[in-house]
């Protein structure tokens, strides 16, 4: 089960990935409190190929999204994920999902240029 509204459209800016996983770990919405970062090749489940969203937060015409309209405006352009491995860098890095090519991309912890988190929780 995904949020119908990813962080950006919720709180109208972006998150760096420790901002992004406080978000998740605090989200209570749909009446449920069990949210979660999700797996790159999760936020493959609901990335779309075949459709083409002008529903990003600045609603570029040239930046369009593979992603449902079942999703609320105002999205982010890319994802956090839970991939991150604790290393020796101080700033890196994790795994980011971009919904404009499909593809992901390492990004450094603190970044925070157009992305966010999409939430994601376990049916069972």
């Amino acid at each position: 089960m995904w949020t119908q509204k990813d962080s950006f459209a919720d709180l109208g800016k972006c998150l760096n990935w420790y901002q992004a996983t406080e978000y998740v770990a605090n989200l209570k919405t749909g009446g449920h409190s069990d949210w979660r970062l999700p797996m790159v090749f999760e936020y493959g489940m609901i990335y779309d190929n075949t459709i083409e969203n002008n529903m990003a937060w600045d609603h570029h015409p040239n930046q369009l999204l593979g992603l449902s309209k079942q999703f609320a405006d105002g999205a982010a352009y890319w994802y956090w994920s839970a991939e991150y491995h604790e290393n020796d860098l101080a700033d890196c890095c994790t795994r980011t999902a971009y919904f404009v090519t499909g593809r992901s991309f390492w990004r450094n912890l603190s970044n925070c240029i157009n992305g966010g988190v999409r939430a994601v929780r376990d049916l069972n």
